[in-house]
């Protein structure tokens, strides 16, 4: 079984040694004395191929750790899995992971972009500031993808009916931060978004133009446009209540 000992020993002109606790585990030796590079080496069971697996530089990586991640390996090995396509699909899905803000993210991205245009620095406050009242501290640590419908309608039930204009502006608010960077367009226009129902009140239009975020593409699992009615939301007495939408514009 490999040591520290063997390992530091380790010469540029010998051949790599094997672990002998996990079955394919080898330290390379490399230009220097005691210093290796593990390898991993399996058949892959989709290609029934032979495929070398990096683990790292020794001593960077002590023999323990490589041992645990070779075993990782073997295990993935024994359920048919290939470990080289396991640690590019883990890799990919922490990648789109970082990539996709939370809806707190997003929305301080749109208020930066759209806050010049505002006629005074206490309108662009007004923004952000009602967004962290009432919807940050339920939502505003989710990621854009994984918001429906019903997390905005949840967010502002409390003042639906006591602050309809307030609630209102925030649900516009909330519309705009709803389109993921990586998938929207930013266009400024001179005129107002389409209503998304008559009885909606004019949206805020900073003067140098409204900033629209629309969805130039969807992923799977990711709506197009969420759609909350009125009658999501307890009343308490008749009232025209604008529908609640969070579309892509």
């Amino acid at each position: 079984m490999l040591t520290d000992l063997k390992a530091r020993k380790l010469s540029p002109s010998e051949k790599p040694i094997s672990d002998g606790s996990v079955s394919g585990l080898y330290l390379f030796p490399s230009t220097q004395t005691g210093v290796g590079k593990w390898i991993f080496r399996y058949v892959s069971p989709r290609t029934k191929k032979r495929r070398d697996m990096g683990l790292g530089r020794y001593p960077d990586v002590p023999i323990r750790d490589a041992r645990s991640v070779a075993l990782e390996a073997r295990q993935l090995l024994d359920a048919g899995r290939d470990p080289l396509e396991c640690k590019r699909e883990n890799e990919a899905t922490a990648r789109q992971a970082i990539s996709i803000p939370t809806f707190e993210a997003a929305a301080r991205l749109v208020h930066a972009d759209i806050a010049p245009g505002f006629k005074n620095e206490k309108h662009a406050a007004q923004w952000i500031t009602t967004l962290e009242r009432y919807v940050f501290p339920k939502i505003g640590n989710v990621a854009v993808t994984d918001l429906r419908a019903n997390d905005f309608a949840t967010s502002l039930r409390s003042i639906w009916l006591t602050k309809p204009e307030t609630a209102s502006r925030v649900r516009q608010r909330c519309r705009a931060g709803c389109a993921p960077p990586r998938t929207r367009s930013v266009e400024r226009r001179h005129n107002s978004p389409q209503q998304t129902s008559p009885a909606a009140p004019q949206k805020e239009q900073p003067t140098n133009g409204w900033i629209l975020l629309r969805h130039a593409q969807h992923s799977a699992g990711v709506p197009m446009a969420c759609f909350v009615t009125a009658a999501s939301i307890p009343q308490r007495r008749p009232t025209t209540v604008p529908i609640f939408s969070i579309s892509d514009g």
